[in-house]
C-alpha cells in the first residue's frame, strides 16, 4: 500500500501477524521514505514498536521533538503528532491493540502515552539486537523476526476481558456515556478512568472522541460520504465546531483540508487497508 504526501513520497507495506498474535498485534508494517525528506502529520495512533533499518526519524507529540532510538516503543496517542524522517529512511514495526499492550508490554499505557522510549528498557536487552536481526532477514523477512520476538515476550496472563468491552464501546456509533459503560463493567466512573488509562492510555471520554474523529476521517478517505459535513452528522457530534475541533486534534488538520489533501500522508494512513463495509476495528486501518 502506498502512503505519501506531495512533498515526500513514502511507501507502507502491511504484514499479517502470526496466529498467536492475532487480536494482540493489529498488523506489522514496513515504512520506506523516498528520495525527499518526510515531514507530515500523523493521526492519533495505537501503541507500537518501531525498528529502524536506515536513518533516524523523530516525532513531535506537542511537547517537543523526540528522536526515536533504533528499537523504539511508541506509546498510544490521543492527539495528532508530527513525523519527520530523512530521505532513504526505512523501518519495520508492529501496531499493538490495547489487549496486546497488556499482554506484551505489561506496563500502564498512560506511562508511555505520547512518548518514544527505548524498547530495551521495557522488554529487555535482547530488544537492542532487533535492528541488526531484521536487516539480516531482509525487507520482507524483518516482520517475521519481529513477530517471533513478540511471541517470545507474551505473558502467560489472558488479557482482561473488559478491554474488549471498552474497545467495542469506543467504536459504537451514537451517544457514548462513560457512566453507562462503568455500570456495565461493575466499576465506578473513577475506577473506569484509571483502568482505561492503564489499558488504553486515556480516559473513556478522550478515547471516544479519538475514535469518533478517526471513523469520520476513514469515511471521508474511503469516499463513503459525499462531504465532511455528512461525516460529522454520522459521528453524532454536537455541532460543526465541536466536530472540527476534535477532528483537528486527532487527525492533525481540519476536515476540509483533509478532504482536499487526498495525497497527504495522514489521509492515506487513515485509509490504509480499510474498505467500505469492512469493520473498522480498534486500529481503524488494521485487519
Amino acid at each position: 500500500m502506498g502512503i505519501g504526501n506531495r512533498q515526500a513520497p513514502a511507501l507502507f507495506s502491511y504484514f499479517e501477524p502470526s496466529a498467536p498474535l492475532q487480536g494482540l498485534v493489529a498488523f506489522h508494517y514496513r515504512i520506506e521514505v523516498g528520495d525527499a525528506p518526510l515531514d507530515a502529520a500523523v493521526c492519533s495512533l495505537l501503541g507500537q514498536l518501531q525498528i529502524t533499518q536506515s536513518g533516524t526519524n523523530a516525532y513531535d507529540f506537542g511537547g517537543g521533538v523526540e528522536i526515536a532510538p533504533a528499537a523504539a516503543l511508541l506509546g498510544p496517542t490521543a492527539r495528532a503528532a508530527r513525523l519527520t524522517a530523512p530521505a532513504g529512511f526505512w523501518a519495520i514495526g508492529s501496531g499493538l491493540t490495547p489487549a496486546g499492550w497488556n499482554a506484551i508490554i505489561g506496563e500502564p499505557a498512560a506511562s508511555s502515552a505520547h512518548r518514544v522510549v527505548r524498547l530495551s528498557t521495557i522488554l529487555g536487552e535482547d530488544a537492542d539486537t532487533l535492528p541488526a536481526a531484521c536487516r539480516a532477514a531482509g525487507p520482507d523477512g524483518g516482520p517475521a523476526v519481529l513477530d517471533a520476538f513478540l511471541r517470545a515476550k507474551l505473558c502467560d496472563r489472558t488479557p482482561d476481558p473488559r478491554i474488549a468491552e471498552i474497545d467495542a464501546w469506543v467504536l459504537r456509533d451514537g451517544e457514548q456515556c462513560a457512566d453507562t459503560l462503568a455500570a456495565a463493567l461493575g466499576m465506578s466512573r473513577r475506577s473506569l478512568e484509571r483502568f482505561t488509562a492503564m489499558t488504553h492510555g486515556a480516559t473513556p471520554k478522550l478515547l471516544a472522541a479519538k475514535y469518533r474523529a478517526l471513523k469520520a476521517a476513514a469515511r471521508i478517505a474511503a469516499g463513503e460520504v459525499a462531504d465532511w459535513h455528512l461525516a460529522a452528522q454520522l459521528g453524532d457530534f454536537a455541532d460543526q465546531s465541536h466536530f472540527i475541533r476534535h477532528f483537528k486534534r486527532h487527525v492533525g488538520m481540519t476536515p476540509r483540508a483533509f478532504n482536499a489533501a487526498q495525497d497527504s500522508f495522514v489521509h492515506r494512513l487513515i485509509l490504509g487497508r480499510w474498505q467500505p463495509g469492512k469493520d473498522l476495528g480498534i486500529a481503524i486501518w488494521g485487519s
